[in-house]
């Protein structure tokens, strides 16, 4: 995986939430967050796992 490629670790973090790792989840949303501050779905995806 391309470590400065925000969309794929949003995407991961999508999985993960399905998987029910929220831990991991949460890692790599933070990880899109930080390569693209301004990402809106990575904020989405990580409020919709604080909601489950």
């Amino acid at each position: 995986m391309n470590p400065n490629f925000a969309q794929a670790y949003n995407n991961r973090g999508v999985a993960r939430i399905k998987l029910k790792d929220y831990t991991g989840a949460i890692e790599d949303l933070n990880q899109a967050l930080q390569i693209e501050p301004n990402f809106l779905q990575a904020y989405l995806n990580r409020a919709y796992r604080g909601s489950t």
